[in-house]
């Protein structure tokens, strides 16, 4: 193995030169923070550190119990790579793509989903070399989940996965440039709820000038409750439930329990609700400053140039499709940065799941060879196209590219999406009756028996 040497204003750091035109740095620490706090960011550390170690997992589900559900499985057996991964609440790391020789690229951040309860920066579909052979600076970056994301009351806002974000995003402002990237050129990328921290990101005073353009895949716009913001008082009082069932006297006692008790305890009491996942952020007054109908009628979001897509078989898709066309239509109006809409509807090779939620990330990274299905050459014209365009955003706010559609942005006249399909690249107008239709199954993600 051949190891390159950097020195960023941490301090000296180690990554791995992979000989292929660019070098890779991981389990990078941003941050430090115990149980509920927020976090502090990382400014140095002593000696050179070692940025070529495995990356672990924020703790989660596969830390505390090996049951499994289909929706799980389905998407675990997507990946011929499987991980051994390790878990701790000392997760605070990111991962770093670099081309060589760069200098003032364009950089390229993505935050992971999985419900806010599950993932890590590290999974096979979304590895940066792709972007690093086109000449961006990509990075991967864990953040808190579940449980240890969503404490509401004795003092605790909640939101800490939120606060690891921005954090992780001051630090890469501050330590980009050594690695190539350009501070001023930063394009956050998410999917699911992923997507869904990006347009956190886009509401929170404390993420501003922080990054310059946001790409969110099924997941962008003001959505419904079932998958938007809770209110404080709410998500106090499912805590409140949460620290009787525990037998804690006060939340002291609650922080220092054991995590094991805790998650099941969490699980038990939250698996009461409707919400989509129990760690949906809040509207906790200062990351998330009100409802974001609220901000984006008043105009107080950060306004920059965004992408919106989603999939023909999404989870929910006409729910997407038209939180996507409204935010648009907000934006415009608002006098924001322009937004761009896509609609997926390549059937994916090897089954009839259709274009399932989740499934552009591999065409958005073109990792392809981590995945068994057969796929065609079809589906390797998708994903330059797709990172062609997403990798002219990062540079110029613009998903312009010669020899490909012109990608007009949405508005009140103007509602026609790309479309990534079976055909060339095009403006279509989206089949709202499709997406109607399968919405209307109520199977919003594939499945696979254990």
């Amino acid at each position: 193995m051949r190891y390159v040497v950097k020195s960023i204003p941490c301090g000296k750091i180690r990554g791995i030169d992979t000989l292929k035109g660019y070098s890779y740095f991981s389990n990078i620490p941003y941050a430090k923070a115990a149980r509920w706090e927020k976090p502090v960011q990382v400014t140095s550390w002593e000696g050179e550190y070692d940025a070529s170690t495995p990356t672990p997992f924020c703790s989660q589900l596969g830390e505390f119990s090996t049951a499994t559900s289909p929706t799980s499985v389905f998407y675990g057996y997507e990946n011929i790579v499987k991980q051994a991964v390790r878990y701790t609440e000392d997760c605070h790391r990111l991962n770093i793509w670099a081309p060589d020789g760069a200098e003032k690229v364009p950089v390229i951040v993505y935050i992971h989903g999985g419900s806010y309860c599950t993932g890590g920066s590290t999974a096979p579909a979304y590895g940066g070399a792709g972007y690093a052979k086109k000449g961006l600076v990509a990075v991967t970056i864990n953040y808190r989940l579940n449980l240890f994301a969503s404490a509401v009351g004795g003092g605790h806002t909640g939101n800490y996965g939120l606060w690891d974000q921005i954090t992780a995003l001051q630090w890469i402002r501050d330590n980009i440039a050594a690695f190539g990237g350009d501070p001023d050129r930063v394009t956050i990328m998410g999917e699911s709820a992923g997507a869904m921290s990006v347009q956190d990101l886009v509401l929170a005073p404390q993420a501003k000038g922080l990054f310059s353009g946001a790409i969110m895949m099924s997941g962008g716009g003001i959505l419904p409750r079932e998958f938007g913001r809770r209110p404080a008082v709410e998500a106090e009082a499912v805590w409140e439930k949460i620290r009787i069932a525990m037998g804690a006297e006060n939340w002291e006692q609650l922080q220092k329990a054991p995590a094991d008790k805790l998650f099941h305890t969490w699980s038990k009491i939250t698996a009461e609700y409707k919400y989509i996942t129990p760690a949906t952020p809040i509207v906790d007054g200062i990351t998330i400053p009100a409802l974001p109908e609220e901000l984006a009628e008043s105009g107080n979001v950060n306004g920059v140039p965004t992408i919106i897509g989603f999939l023909s078989e999404d989870m929910w898709p006409n729910t997407l499709y038209e939180a996507a066309l409204d935010w648009g239509v907000r934006m415009e109006k608002a006098g924001k940065a322009p937004v761009y809409g896509y609609y997926f509807d390549r059937q994916l090779p090897g089954s009839d799941d259709g274009a399932f939620h989740g499934c552009d990330i591999r065409y958005a990274f073109g990792s392809f060879d981590t995945c068994w299905r057969p796929f065609e050459e079809t589906d390797y014209r998708i994903s330059e196209n797709m990172m062609d365009y997403f990798a002219a955003f990062a540079a110029t706010g613009k998903p312009a590219v010669p020899g490909l559609a012109t990608w007009a942005p949405l508005g009140k006249q103007q509602t026609d999406f790309l479309h990534f399909g079976d055909e060339p690249c095009d403006m279509v107008s989206v089949p709202k009756d499709r997406l109607i239709a399968f919405q209307a199954l109520g199977k919003p993600f594939p499945t696979r028996n254990v």
